[in-house]
């Protein structure tokens, strides 16, 4: 993984239309405890009104 995506790119607007998703893939046992700390790491930056990561931009 890059920095630049570890860190995300873009921002996101804070609206109800913005989705929060843990958009991570995996069929391992690593995959629900890094899924429950990026929802829990987004959820803490939407509050803090911060960039969130792992963001794409949209079409």
């Amino acid at each position: 993984m890059s920095s630049a995506h570890a860190r995300g790119a873009g921002t996101c607007a804070r609206s109800s239309s913005a989705p929060i998703t843990p958009h991570v893939a995996g069929g391992s046992a690593a995959f629900r405890p890094r899924a429950e700390r990026l929802i829990v790491e987004q959820i803490r930056r939407w509050a803090a009104e911060e960039e969130l990561l792992n963001l794409f931009p949209r079409p």
